[in-house]
């Protein structure tokens, strides 16, 4: 467990890490799904003109956020799947990651759930993969001690 807030007290901001991800030309597309955050889902849209984050259906799924700023510049940034939603959440300055403190349970939609490292911060607190509750559509990281849990959403949210 402390190997769990070893990591996470290591891991950035996750406005740190989308900083550091480069601008690229956007790419030609067949398709575009828009990231919408409210409803925990994709949905299909005709361009990727506004911005938001994306997955575009090339000769593969390519997933990106597009800013303000890229749509000027006509550029995108990549990243995964987990990744462009937890950075669309937090460009709209909301939270797809939630904590019940009395049952210790670290929560985020099904279909969002915690992105890279954070992720394997939020496994190592009790040593059990996430499960998954259909009926609700979350994902619970179960036996996550507060302060790893808070650090966690601190994180995601900055």
């Amino acid at each position: 467990r402390q190997v769990a807030f070893k990591l996470a007290t290591l891991l950035p901001p996750l406005s740190r890490v989308t900083a550091g991800i480069p601008r690229q030309a956007m790419v030609g597309f067949r398709s575009a799904r828009r990231w919408n955050g409210s409803l925990a889902r994709w949905e299909k849209v005709e361009d990727a003109s506004v911005p938001g984050a994306y997955q575009l259906f090339t000769s593969r799924s390519l997933y990106c956020v597009r800013d303000p700023a890229d749509i000027d510049r006509g550029s995108m940034r990549p990243g995964d799947a987990r990744l462009v939603k937890y950075w669309d959440a937090l460009e709209n300055s909301s939270s797809l990651v939630g904590y019940d403190p009395p049952s210790a349970t670290l929560y985020a939609p099904l279909g969002a759930e915690l992105p890279l490292l954070y992720s394997r911060a939020a496994v190592l607190a009790s040593g059990l993969l996430p499960s998954v509750d259909e009926r609700q559509r979350v994902v619970r990281y179960s036996s996550v001690e507060p302060q790893v849990a808070g650090r966690l959403i601190e994180l995601l949210s900055n």
